[in-house]
């Protein structure tokens, strides 16, 4: 359930528009990227979704009348000292070239980046190299980005969120635990219905169909441990829950009603009647 909610909080952070992305940006991204996600800011800012989970980014460079339209967050290098790098694009002549101001840097009229020093430089280093042939996170990325309104690819997400005290020796089952997910790929489409897709890729088919066992019953999990809370009422909302097992990828899918989800904002925000 706590995976479950940090994984949509981590999709929700960020903003990214679905559509051809800029084969230049796909050179920004690092081969080591360990997650990398986004979210199309034109179609998510007027979904009912948003009015749950509101993005509203703020980038101080961005010249008045122009707007941001995309925002890829990658995060890459070892778990313990992890890089953060954020790619930012808009309209033609949104970004002024400010110089290394606070870890932002333009790197054209269109495009900027932000991050530690080293992350940054990296990056500028990047961009002006010749476009090479596009790796295979690469085209993943590009091919989540043509697929998915809103989009996670996270390498171990267990291993990396995992942030319990370090202890002087190795304990088995937990370090077997943290890397028993080895990747987790998730999209989201937005529409009158809204259409989520989990995959997580598993050492073997029995952690596979182990884990399709547990998303199976995932909702009824949410909804015990807290009734009478909002994850409750929206994992009600929860319509074609399907669990699908090939090879050792387990994967999870289910949709929204729309017009549901803005009932059950509106409900939740109508005053308690007066007894």
């Amino acid at each position: 359930m706590r995976l479950t909610v940090i994984l949509m909080q981590v999709v929700l952070a960020v903003v990214l528009q679905a559509e051809q992305l800029d084969s230049k940006l796909l050179k920004l991204i690092p081969s080591d990227a360990r997650l990398v996600c986004g979210i199309d800011v034109d179609r998510y800012q007027p979904s009912v979704l948003a009015s749950l989970y509101p993005v509203e980014p703020s980038i101080p460079t961005l010249t008045e009348g122009n707007r941001l339209h995309q925002v890829i967050l990658i995060l890459y290098g070892s778990v313990q000292h992890p890089s953060q790098l954020t790619i930012y694009q808009g309209a033609a002549g949104s970004f002024v070239s400010t110089g290394d101001e606070n870890g932002y840097q333009a790197l054209d009229a269109a495009t900027a980046v932000s991050g530690d020093e080293d992350s940054v430089s990296e990056a500028m280093a990047r961009w002006v190299q010749p476009e090479p042939s596009v790796g295979q996170l690469a085209a993943r990325v590009k091919a989540l980005v043509e697929t998915y309104d809103l989009w996670v690819i996270a390498s171990r997400p267990l291993e990396n969120m995992d942030r319990s005290p370090a202890t002087p020796i190795t304990l088995k089952y937990r370090a077997n635990f943290t890397q028993l997910i080895q990747e987790v790929q998730a999209g989201i489409r937005l529409g009158g219905f809204d259409d989520f897709t989990v995959d997580a890729t598993m050492p073997s088919f029995e952690d596979a169909f182990a884990l399709a066992a547990m998303g199976r019953w995932l909702p009824g999990v949410i909804q015990s441990a807290n009734p009478n809370g909002e994850e409750s009422a929206l994992v009600d909302l929860a319509d074609n829950l399907t669990t699908t097992i090939k090879g050792n990828v387990a994967s999870l899918s289910f949709s929204l009603d729309e017009i549901k989800l803005r009932a059950l904002i509106e409900s939740r925000r109508a005053p308690s009647p007066v007894e």
